[in-house]
């Protein structure tokens, strides 16, 4: 994933340039991108679930990533 930010964006929001660049090594799938947006955004909605906002300090780098039976945090990566 891929987030670029303005100028303005980095003199006007330090702290969330912090998260998003503390977040690069993090796990991460795009079924989780909606809380992203949100958080980024300063939406608060009943949906919204900070847990899986990859900027987040709450952030679950332990929840089970799988798609199609396949354990991305298991199986070997090249």
């Amino acid at each position: 994933m891929i987030i670029w930010t303005s100028e303005q964006f980095k003199k006007n929001y330090p702290s969330k340039i912090n998260c998003i660049e503390n977040a690069l090594e993090k796990p991460y799938m795009t079924d989780d991108m909606i809380h992203t947006i949100l958080d980024l955004a300063g939406i608060k909605t009943q949906e919204f679930d900070e847990t899986r906002s990859l900027i987040n300090v709450n952030f679950n780098s332990k929840r089970k990533r799988i798609y199609h039976n396949q354990d991305y945090d298991s199986e070997l990566k090249i």
